[in-house]
């Protein structure tokens, strides 16, 4: 089981990262499952899911919604609200590191833009 972040994410980093919500989903970082009790389920999904739940609590999450939100940090699945506050970590690095991120940022989009106008310009002559 993964040690939880000191924190959550705020509910900015949370709503910037999750671009997609499902009935059932699995924190990719600490191995949670998450149902949406009021989602589309399979006959007997949450049945066999409360059953499993009371085996091993801290690994099963019932939310009372249709769906449970997810999005994706780093390659990894993230379930919107999970304890274990991976998000935190990536939401901690970004602001650490925002100067650097916005200069990057910054030098990337003009290098690209820069580009974008050299071959417009070529497309021109022809």
């Amino acid at each position: 089981m993964i040690t939880p972040a000191p924190k959550p994410p705020t509910e900015l980093f949370e709503r910037l990262v999750i671009d997609a919500g499902t009935p059932r989903g699995t924190c990719g970082f600490c191995g949670r499952e998450h149902i949406a009790s009021d989602g589309h389920l399979d006959e007997g999904e949450l049945e066999g899911f409360r059953k499993k739940s009371a085996i091993s609590p801290q690994r099963y999450r019932e939310h009372a919604c249709h769906s449970v939100g997810i999005g994706e940090l780093n390659g990894i699945t993230w379930v919107e609200g999970c304890e274990c506050n991976s998000a935190w970590k990536y939401e901690n690095f970004i602001w650490s590191h925002r100067r650097l991120i916005i200069e990057y940022l910054k030098e990337r989009t003009a290098e690209m833009a820069k580009q974008a106008g050299e071959i417009a310009d070529g497309l021109k002559s022809l």
